[in-house]
C-alpha cells in the first residue's frame, strides 16, 4: 500500500463515497503506486538517493534510465487520459504533474548520459535534479490535497 492509500482509503466519507471519485481513485491509485515504485527503483538502480542530485548518478549506457522511462511512459499515458471529478480534481493534477516532472527529467538524464561522451552532461543532470525537486512539491501539494478530502470526508455527517 501506497502513501496516497494510506492517506485516502478508498471508501472514506464524505466525497470520498462519490461512486464517480471511488471509480477514479480505483483507476488511479495503482497507476500513482506503479510510477511510485518505478522511481524508487529506477533511483536506487542509478545510486542517487531521493533529494540528491543526479550529477553522482551510476547509469554509464543509461539502461536503468531508459528502464524507468519504458515502464512509466503507459501509467503516466493513462494518468493523464483519466477525466476526475470535481472533488479530486486538484490531487489529479498535482499527481499527473509530478509523474509527468520525473518522467521528463529522466528523459534528460537519458539524453545527458547518452551524449557523455561528447559533451558534459553536469548542466543538464543539475536541470533534471531540479525537475524532481519540483515534482516532490507536487506531491507534497497531492499530499495536502488528499489530506485535505480525509479532513472533509470526517468532518461531515
Amino acid at each position: 500500500m501506497g502513501w496516497i492509500e494510506r492517506v485516502l482509503p478508498l471508501g472514506g466519507g464524505g466525497s470520498a463515497k462519490d461512486p464517480k471519485v471511488q471509480a477514479y481513485l480505483q483507476a488511479a491509485l495503482p497507476l500513482v503506486e506503479r510510477i511510485e515504485t518505478e522511481y524508487v527503483a529506477w533511483r536506487e538502480a542509478i545510486g542517487a538517493e531521493a533529494g540528491r542530485s543526479l550529477e553522482s548518478a551510476q547509469d554509464p549506457e543509461a539502461g536503468h534510465t531508459g528502464v524507468f522511462l519504458w515502464r512509466t511512459a503507459e501509467p503516466v499515458r493513462l494518468l493523464a487520459a483519466l477525466s476526475p471529478p470535481p472533488p479530486v480534481r486538484r490531487l489529479h493534477n498535482d499527481l499527473l504533474q509530478a509523474a509527468t516532472l520525473r518522467y521528463r527529467a529522466a528523459q534528460m538524464v537519458k539524453e545527458a548520459l547518452e551524449l557523455a561522451p561528447l559533451r558534459d552532461p553536469s548542466g543538464a543532470l543539475q536541470d533534471a535534479t531540479s525537475l524532481l525537486e519540483d515534482a516532490d512539491a507536487r506531491l507534497a501539494l497531492a499530499r495536502a490535497a488528499a489530506s485535505r478530502l480525509t479532513t472533509e470526508a470526517s468532518v461531515q455527517p
